[in-house]
This record gives structure tokens, C-alpha cells and sequence, in this order.
């Protein structure tokens, strides 16, 4: 079972945010956490989130988060991976993008076709490392926005975010317009990983 939280920007200090992963890894019912932390602040603030945390385990239940509450958006999720994440901690930029379904679309239609964009975005990605998709199946905690789906492209290196994002020219107009067919409202932000294990806490180097 897997929770995804996104963290609303200006709701909780990082240090704060912090010591709650660390208590959060260290309950029972969670076998992994991870926080995902945007650290560029314009970009934050334009996205509307500050991070994303991520809790693998057993029976997962809202209230685990209760003290991220308000700033938690809590959601759980089918986890689909694409193209499988290096293993261990993540050194690179990991893209959290959230969506909503189009107006007018139901969940059979938008898991349809947003299974259906899963080869073009293998193919113009290149220099994604990894791509995984969680489709929603429950919101758990409050929302701003209803999203149904959240994905993350992994990038090993800043340049490979910024140059190989689109793998030709034209490769932008491609995506956007696939993607127009099944989503709405959606949002992107660039993130660093911080592990979490029975308390303790790795951090992605820049983030040292």
C-alpha cells in the first residue's frame, strides 16, 4: 500500500516538516518514507507546494498523518512504475507533476488514456532516469484540487532535467497535446529526495 502527501506551501516550516517524516518512518505500520523537497522557493510558491511525502507499507491510515494536518493533501495510490528507479538514495531532481481529470472525463476514460501517453513519454523523455505514475484510488485528507493522478520523472542531474526533458524539437507541442485529451488542471515541481528509516535520515547531497 502506498500514501502520497503533498505539502502545501506556507503551511509548515522544513525543519518541521522534517522531524515529522523522521517520526512518521519510525511507526509499525510504515516500511519506507520519503520526503521530497522542492527547494527552489519561486518555485514552490508558483506550484503551490513545498514537497511531496511518499509512505510504503502495511494498513496505511490517514490519521498517521494528522500532524501534517492542514498542510498535507492526502491521497492513496496505485504506484505504476514505467521505468524502474535506481536503487537506494535518489542523488538526482525528481519532477512531481499532480493532475486532475478533464472536465467531462470520467476515471475509466483518463486511467484509458493516460495509460495510452505511458509510450510517448518514454520516447521523448530521454533523459528521465525513471518514470513512475500513481493513479489515485482514495483522496484521505482535505484537497485543493481533486487529482487523480501524480507522476515523477527522475533526472539524474540538473542538465538532464533542463536539456533532455524533450528529446527533438517539437517534442513539448507532442506532450501537451496528448495530454490535453485527458487532463485539466496540473502543476509541476522539482524536488530532492530525503529517506527516512526508523527514524533516521538521508539527504540527497545538495540538500546537506
Amino acid at each position: 500500500m502506498k500514501l502520497l502527501a503533498l505539502i502545501r506551501h506556507g503551511t509548515i516550516g522544513l525543519a518541521d516538516l522534517t522531524e515529522a517524516a523522521r517520526a512518521l518512518s519510525s511507526q509499525p505500520a510504515v516500511d519506507r518514507c520519503v520526503l521530497d523537497v522542492c527547494e527552489d522557493a519561486a518555485q514552490a510558491q508558483a506550484a503551490g507546494y513545498i514537497g511531496m511525502l511518499e509512505l510504503w507499507g502495511r494498513d496505511l491510515r490517514a490519521d498517521l498523518l494528522n500532524k501534517l494536518a492542514p498542510s498535507a493533501e492526502v491521497y492513496a495510490v496505485d504506484e505504476l512504475i514505467e521505468k524502474a528507479p535506481p536503487s537506494g538514495l535518489f542523488q538526482g531532481i525528481k519532477l512531481v507533476a499532480p493532475w486532475t481529470l478533464k472536465p467531462g472525463l470520467d476515471a475509466v476514460e483518463g486511467r484509458r488514456h493516460w495509460d495510452e501517453h505511458v509510450p510517448l513519454a518514454l520516447s521523448v523523455h530521454l533523459g528521465a532516469c525513471a518514470y513512475v505514475r500513481h493513479w489515485v484510488r482514495a483522496v484521505l485528507a482535505p484537497q485543493i484540487l481533486s487529482y487523480q493522478g501524480i507522476a515523477t520523472l527522475w533526472f539524474s542531474t540538473e542538465s538532464d532535467l533542463r536539456e533532455r526533458l524533450f528529446a527533438q524539437p517539437g517534442d513539448q507541442r507532442r506532450i501537451a497535446q496528448d495530454v490535453d485529451e485527458f487532463i485539466g488542471r496540473n502543476c509541476a515541481f522539482a524536488t530532492r529526495e530525503r529517506q527516512f528509516h526508523k527514524g533516521q535520515v538521508r539527504f540527497a547531497v545538495s540538500a546537506i
